[in-house]
C-alpha cells in the first residue's frame, strides 16, 4: 500500500517529507473529499520503522526529532546499495511509467523525449495532477494485482492488520486525536530565547502576550533559556510557540502585522538579493520593503516568461496546501506599532535595479 504522497514545484526538502508523513500517518477521507476523488484509502497510523536512503532531505535534524518524538526506528539504506531500496524504486518506476503516458510528459531522458513539444501538449495543472494520481493510487494501484505479492495491495494490508488463518495481525493503529496538534509538532524547528521584544528569527521580530511569563527565562545554571517555536515555510507570519509548561502550542505573529505574508523560500530570496549587493546591516523594514518591490516585478514578470509563471504556480500550490491543513491563529493579533527608522529613508537607491525572484540563482 502507498500511505501517502506529496507533488510539488520545489526542490525536495525536510518540509516535503514531513508533508509525506503528515499524509501517511493520518486518515485520508478528510483529503479525498477536499481532492474531489471518489475511493476509500483507509491506511493510516504512526509506523513502527522508516526505511531511508541517503538523501539530504533525509539527513536533517527536524527528521531525526520528529522519529524520536513518535518513538519510529530509522533504518538507513547501506551507500551505493540500490538493491536494498528495490521496492521503492519499482513502485516510483511502475507509477512513472503511467505518468510519462500523459500528454505534456517530458520522459525519462531527452533522447525519448526528441522533439516532443511538451509545453505546447501540456494539458494539467498541479491540483490536476494530484487529483489524477490520487485517483490511480486508490482506484488502481491498490486494487491490481501485484505479481510480487501475488494479491493486491489493499488485501495485503488487510492481511497484515487483521491477520490470516496463519498469521496473526497486528490491529488497526491509533489515530492521532488531535490532528491540528499534530500537524504544528511536524513543521521545522527553531531555538530562540525570549525577550522583552519577544522572539527574532531571521531578522523578523514576533510577539504574542503568550511569550510574556518566558521574557529573559533562565535555565538551572542561569545560562539564557531557549524555547520550541515551530515555523511553517509556506506562510512565517506566524511562528508557534510551544510552553512548555501548558505542553501546548500558541501562535506569535509578527510584531509589526502590517507586513505581509511571506513564504521561507522568498525570504532566502530577498535575503540572497540583500547579501549580494553587500548590505549586511538591514533590519525587517528593508527585507520588507525589498519583498514588496520584487514581488511587483514577480508579477509583471509573469505575463512574459515561463520560469516567473512556475514562481507563480508554486506560490499558489504551496497556498492551497497550506489552506488545507488549515494551521491558522484563531484570533486576529493586535497591531503593534514600530517606530520609524533610519532605515526607512534612502531606500529608492538601493531598489533601483531590482529583479524579480525567478531572476536570481540561489
Amino acid at each position: 500500500m502507498i500511505t501517502g504522497f506529496f507533488l510539488s514545484l520545489d526542490e525536495p526538502s525536510y518540509f516535503s517529507v514531513q508533508q509525506c508523513i503528515t499524509q501517511s500517518v493520518l486518515p485520508k477521507e478528510k483529503y479525498l473529499r477536499h481532492i474531489n476523488v471518489q475511493g476509500e484509502w483507509n491506511i493510516f497510523g504512526i509506523p513502527r520503522a522508516y526505511g531511508l536512503d541517503n538523501a539530504k532531505e533525509f539527513r536533517s535534524n527536524n527528521l531525526q526529532r520528529v522519529c524520536e518524538e513518535l518513538g519510529i526506528t530509522i533504518s538507513w539504506r547501506p551507500v551505493k546499495k540500490p538493491q536494498f531500496g528495490g521496492h521503492i524504486e519499482k513502485l516510483v518506476g511502475t507509477c512513472m511509467n503511467i505518468v510519462h503516458t500523459l500528454p505534456g510528459t517530458t520522459f525519462s531522458d531527452i533522447k525519448k523525449r526528441g522533439e516532443y513539444n511538451s509545453d505546447k501538449f501540456s494539458i494539467m495543472t498541479l491540483n490536476e495532477l494530484e487529483q489524477w494520481y490520487a485517483i490511480y493510487i486508490v482506484n488502481f494501484y491498490h486494487k491490481n494485482l501485484h505479481s510480487g505479492i501475488r494479491m493486491t495491495p489493499e488485501k495485503k494490508y488487510e492481511q497484515g492488520i487483521f491477520g490470516d488463518d496463519d498469521n496473526p495481525g497486528r490491529g488497526l493503529p491509533e489515530k492521532i486525536d488531535d490532528e491540528e496538534t499534530f500537524k504544528i509538532s511536524l513543521l521545522p524547528t527553531e531555538e530562540r530565547t525570549i525577550q522583552q521584544s519577544g522572539v527574532k528569527i531571521d531578522k523578523i521580530q514576533y510577539y504574542s502576550d503568550s511569550l510574556r511569563r518566558w521574557i529573559k527565562a533562565k535555565n538551572q545554571d542561569k545560562s539564557a533559556r531557549k524555547f520550541i517555536f515551530k515555523r511553517d515555510p509556506r506562510d512565517i507570519s506566524t511562528i508557534w510557540f510551544y510552553d512548555p509548561d501548558i505542553k501546548q502550542y500558541f501562535p506569535v505573529p509578527y510584531r509589526n502585522i502590517t507586513y505581509p505574508p511571506i513564504s521561507i523560500w522568498e525570504l532566502r530570496h530577498v535575503r540572497k538579493y540583500l547579501d549580494d549587493k553587500n548590505i549586511q546591516d538591514y533590519d525587517e523594514n528593508i527585507l520588507f520593503r525589498t519583498y514588496e518591490k520584487m514581488q511587483k516585478m514577480q508579477e509583471e514578470a509573469a505575463l512574459k516568461t515561463k520560469s516567473a509563471r512556475r514562481k507563480q504556480a508554486a506560490k499558489k500550490a504551496r497556498k492551497e496546501k497550506q489552506d488545507f491543513d488549515n494551521l491558522k491563529p484563531k484570533n486576529k493579533p493586535q497591531y503593534i506599532e514600530e517606530k520609524e527608522t533610519n532605515s526607512d529613508n534612502n531606500l529608492d537607491d538601493m531598489f533601483k535595479d531590482i529583479q524579480p525572484f525567478d531572476e536570481i540563482d540561489i
